[in-house]
């Protein structure tokens, strides 16, 4: 469901080269542990680059059902009615603050949150002072930075354009 809010509009391939190269490492068809995970994950970070490496795992693809961040092939009845909640409820708002709850990111334990700037009017500072806590700014030029296709944040963005709307990514680093 982590990638499963895809904008209809996306026109982009199903899955990004890097990833369709990475593949058979990213979804190995043995066991752990007699595949050489890390090893091999820090030569394909060597090699392509550990920017390339995160955006080609985490941006999400539609093509290998049992693959890593597979978005489905259409719309789950999760995400369909969530959307069909925003439009009943929250056509009339002013602005939206959602907050979606993840665990893998960030230091053990800890948690960061992180803010969806795309197409969004959001001003982080403001918001990181309200939260009292910082907030990194999505950035895909960041190192390890990504564009997230099909996810919670940018489906609110597009659903409840042009109202102001903050969305904030909690995670929970594992």
């Amino acid at each position: 469901l982590n990638r499963n809010f895809r904008d209809p509009a996306d026109s982009g391939a199903a899955v990004s080269a890097d990833y369709r190269a990475l593949e058979s490492f990213l979804n190995p068809q043995t066991p752990p542990g007699t595949d050489l995970f890390y090893p091999l994950a820090a030569w394909h970070a060597m090699r392509r680059g550990f920017g390339t490496l995160v955006r080609a795992i985490a941006s999400g693809q539609y093509e290998y059902p049992t693959g890593l961040f597979y978005g489905g092939a259409g719309t789950e009845e999760s995400p369909a009615l969530l959307e069909a909640w925003v439009n009943e409820y929250l056509q009339s708002a002013e602005s939206v603050f959602a907050i979606d709850v993840h665990t893998g990111l960030g230091r053990r334990g800890r948690q960061t949150l992180f803010l969806e700037m795309r197409g969004g009017k959001s001003q982080p500072g403001r918001l990181g002072e309200a939260l009292g806590l910082p907030l990194v700014v999505v950035d895909t030029k960041m190192r390890g930075g990504y564009a997230n296709r099909g996810g919670y944040a940018c489906a609110l963005l597009r659903w409840l354009a042009p109202r102001h709307v903050d969305v904030v990514t909690q995670e929970f680093g594992t």
